[in-house]
């Protein structure tokens, strides 16, 4: 994509994608066809220094692999030629997670992307294989919430998937003022007081995100939580 918007670029080209295209290149290790975009760079005004920069990872896999960006986005390449990169956004991530557990930006954006779309049981299925391995090690305050989402009346199972003591209070406090339905300004003051929680948003947010593109049934099938008291 680097390369076509920077042939189709206004004014023969674009620093900022020429830059893209350095970059992915040295990631893939095609060092050569990285030089020949290096070599563009440097004859620019301002990007002199930029380019040397480049140059020095040129044939280098050890100073690749050592670079905090470069490492990182080389690690998680896929071997066998499956790029990182899909329409389908969902296996996309979890199969970045996989290959590259130490950086788990990949997972924070799949379980995200379940939340927002309050669709719990891809959020279920992805604890139920990962919680407490590389990939998952701890679970969030929001993701403990909607571990609660679950199974609002199983203490046990909040337990077991990582529920802490500070999360389970705060739900019985926010149960308590559920039940307190007919005093004025209700919402105003659930909102005061639980409007940062995932609870909150299942239950009074009544937009939903755009779906990522997947064609799977598994991928399309959502489901909507019970209902929170």
């Amino acid at each position: 994509m680097a390369f076509e918007g920077i042939v189709a670029s206004p004014a023969d080209g674009n620093v900022r994608l020429l830059k893209r295209l350095i970059e992915t290149n040295i990631i893939y290790g095609e060092y050569p066809v990285a030089g020949k975009y290096i070599a563009l760079l440097g004859q620019t005004l301002f990007y002199k220094k930029e380019a040397r920069a480049y140059r020095a990872f040129l044939f280098d896999d050890a100073a690749v692999e050592k670079d905090p960006l470069f490492g990182a986005k080389r690690k998680a390449l896929v071997k066998d030629n499956e790029y990182a990169v899909s329409n389908y956004v969902k296996k996309t991530l979890e199969l970045l997670a996989n290959h590259h557990p130490e950086n788990n930006i990949a997972m924070q954006y799949l379980l995200a992307l379940c939340l927002t779309n309050k669709d719990l049981r891809a959020f279920s299925a992805l604890l139920e294989k990962y919680f407490r391995t590389a990939v998952l090690p701890v679970l969030s305050t929001n993701h403990q919430e909607a571990v609660i989402a679950l199974e609002q009346n199983n203490p046990v199972f909040w337990i077991k998937n990582g529920v802490s003591s500070k999360t389970e209070q705060r739900f019985r406090a926010f149960d308590q003022a559920m039940k307190n339905r007919l005093v004025p300004d209700f919402e105003e003051k659930i909102r005061a007081s639980f409007g940062n929680t995932y609870w909150y948003y299942v239950l009074f947010t009544k937009s939903k995100t755009t779906k990522a593109n997947e064609t799977t049934d598994q991928n399309r099938d959502d489901y909507s939580p019970r209902s929170l008291p």
